[in-house]
């Protein structure tokens, strides 16, 4: 029974480390957290892309900076919004004018080379938000 007094300071030292062990990793684990696209936006620029990609009627309209053919409302959820700009690559103006200024804005941008027939570079910037 003499060394009573050691075991329990020995256990009290123990429990302390493992309770700033187990603060420091919750910490940490909240720190490293990204703010993450939205499940919906992220299928939505996805379909986006993959239009254009695959759709030669859609390159075309994008190679001649049509963006009135670039109509995208049966891909788009009805709570999101979006904006697309169309420009030689590289860019000389700012791309984000005619955005919203109180909301995330999601941003995705692309170059699309050529169709075909021509080579002609344009880089796409599609600009997504939600409504509410």
């Amino acid at each position: 029974m003499v060394n009573k007094k050691a075991y329990i300071r020995t256990f009290e030292a123990i429990a302390a480390i493992i309770l700033v062990l187990l603060v420091i990793t919750y910490l940490a684990r909240d720190i490293n957290k990204d703010p993450s696209i939205p499940k919906d936006i992220k299928l939505f620029q996805g379909a986006f892309i993959s239009e254009i990609y695959n759709n030669e009627s859609k390159r075309s309209c994008v190679l001649i900076q049509d963006l009135k053919c670039l109509n995208f409302t049966n891909f788009i959820p009805k709570n999101l919004e979006y904006n697309l700009t169309i420009c030689k690559s590289p860019c000389d103006t700012p791309l984000y004018i005619g955005l919203p200024e109180r909301k995330t804005v999601y941003a995705k941008s692309f170059v699309v080379a050529a169709n075909a027939t021509d080579y002609n570079p344009k880089l796409v910037s599609l600009y997504v938000w939600s409504k509410i």
